[in-house]
């Protein structure tokens, strides 16, 4: 009897990580045939289903290509790999997330979106969107959003599955030209300005895409030293919250060497951006993580020189290997 559950156990941990919620694994499941069979009939599987999905104790992964420093950057093999999945076959089967940046996505050819849009599809993975566009919006684009909502929804006719919209640096990217124009964005800790933007970005936003999650990328902890940022994310949290909107995720953008406690935010998921951990950083990544906490959302990401490949993903100097190395590496905390 012991064997046979943990069999049941195991096989439900198998349906809960594929599909993620108890709608999607009751259909799967039915589908598949076993749903007539001993385990459907005892209960079991479907009770311990319920349970992993009650105390949410998978932690979502995202996957983010390089831009190799350059605005609107992708990797060298942005379209080889396409012609090729099976080199990312591996870490397709791990990533929740695809994370993609609209500067990028702007650039590259529509034919890549579509495909990239069908191998995301074909394994389950969501899409979020990385924009810069609600940064210092204030003094550039006097806070008017209606292009984003274009390229948003073209990018879903093109068969992205777009569940989250993350607002890149707009809390913490200071601005340093050397101009008058945006000057009440120079000091990341006047908050005003910046506060307006997010506001904004969600009045426009969030009612044309009402099932996508909209969250803030932030750099705020670093940017600042030992400063703790805890107020301003609470002042959006509530600010947003009695308009009738909400504050889908935080996502910490800190280097490896930071060593300041990141605090949580309440009713809000909370996920860690790992960089630069390809390689022979296998150590230092495990380090990061163990030292940084258990999150919700671990995302790796690069804006760097290397790694200028994403894939194969038996390559660890490889984006896509990186990922594969976080998965394993998050595995282990457990």
């Amino acid at each position: 009897m012991k064997d046979y559950t943990l069999f049941v156990y195991d096989y439900a941990w198998h349906w809960y990580k594929q599909y993620k919620s108890e709608k999607k694994c009751r259909k799967a499941f039915k589908k598949s045939g076993y749903a007539n069979g001993r385990i459907a009939k005892n209960g079991t599987i479907i009770a311990f289903l319920m349970f992993l999905l009650s105390f949410n104790v998978y932690a979502e992964l995202w996957h983010q290509d390089n831009n190799l420093k350059i605005a609107g950057g992708s990797p060298i093999d942005w379209e080889a790999r396409l012609n090729n999945p099976e080199k990312m076959a591996n870490a397709l089967t791990k990533i929740d997330t695809y994370f993609l940046r609209l500067s990028t996505a702007k650039r590259v050819s529509e034919s890549s979106l579509r495909r990239l849009a069908r191998l995301l599809k074909s394994y389950n993975i969501k899409t979020a969107i990385d924009t810069g566009t609600a940064t210092w919006a204030g003094c550039r684009i006097n806070r008017d959003f209606s292009g984003e909502i274009s390229v948003i929804k073209k990018l879903q006719g093109y068969g992205f599955d777009i569940k989250y919209i993350a607002l890149q640096s707009v809390l913490s990217k200071p601005y340093k030209a050397r101009d008058n124009k945006c000057n009440e964005y120079r000091d990341l800790l006047n908050i005003l300005p910046r506060y307006k933007d997010i506001l904004s970005y969600y009045a426009q936003v969030q009612p044309k895409f009402p099932n996508v999650s909209i969250g803030i990328v932030d750099a705020t902890p670093a940017k600042t030293g030992t400063h703790n940022p805890d107020v301003i994310y609470r002042t959006i949290e509530s600010g947003l919250r009695v308009r009738g909107y909400k504050l889908g995720f935080l996502l910490y953008d800190v280097p490896m060497t930071f060593n300041v406690p990141l605090n949580k935010v309440p009713n809000t998921p909370i996920g860690i951006v790992i960089s630069k951990g390809q390689g022979t950083l296998k150590d230092k990544v495990l380090g990061f993580i163990r030292h940084i906490g258990k999150f919700d959302i671990y995302v790796n990401a690069d804006w760097h020189d290397t790694p200028k490949y994403s894939a194969p993903d038996t390559d660890v100097t490889t984006s896509m290997g990186t990922t594969v190395l976080i998965h394993d590496l998050i595995e282990v905390m457990k």
